[in-house]
């Protein structure tokens, strides 16, 4: 026997995260049930407060569960993007409800791309290369419009194309 076995089955390799000891608890947000660590909640004032006085009992918040589960990302993580203006502003309510720092919620930068190019016989890859150029950065393609004119005499024709693309940083 050897002082370096292992179990069948393990990989010596492997590092495993230590495991915190840290209660799970579950939130009932308008009927929508959320289970997380106490840890977790205790970022925030409102849920560190909560969780002192109720001691234990069953938590229901009469708040929106799709805001809510941005704000549980955000106390997981540290970060929290928002797609558009006007979903800033709910999450922004959100926050303050819940004691949390409304200025760290993010947009994504935004970049509009228009380009122009041409090409014969109807075959034309600019878009696509374009595309993958883009999305290699790290930007996400959300809109996409083209225009196209031919001349039917010798296929030349020329091509134009915008992209509305994202990114968060």
């Amino acid at each position: 026997s050897s002082e370096n076995s292992t179990s069948v089955g393990q990989d010596p390799e492997r590092r495993t995260r230590p495991r915190l000891a840290s209660k799970t608890v579950e939130i009932d947000v308008a009927g929508t049930a959320f289970r997380t660590t106490e840890a977790t909640l205790q970022k925030s004032p409102y849920f560190r407060t909560l969780l002192e006085i109720e001691d234990g009992a069953a938590i229901f918040v009469d708040r929106c569960p799709v805001l809510f589960a941005k704000v549980l990302q955000y106390l997981r993580t540290n970060t929290v993007y928002v797609s558009s203006a006007v979903a800033l502003r709910e999450l922004q309510e959100e926050f303050r409800f819940f004691g949390l720092d409304a200025s760290v919620i993010q947009l994504p930068r935004q970049q509009v791309v228009t380009f122009q190019f041409y090409f014969m016989n109807n075959s034309e890859q600019q878009t696509r290369k374009k595309v993958k150029e883009l999305t290699d950065q790290g930007w996400r393609v959300t809109h996409i419009s083209t225009f196209s004119s031919v001349e039917k005499t010798d296929s030349l024709g020329v091509s134009g194309c915008t992209l509305v693309v994202e990114r968060c940083d």
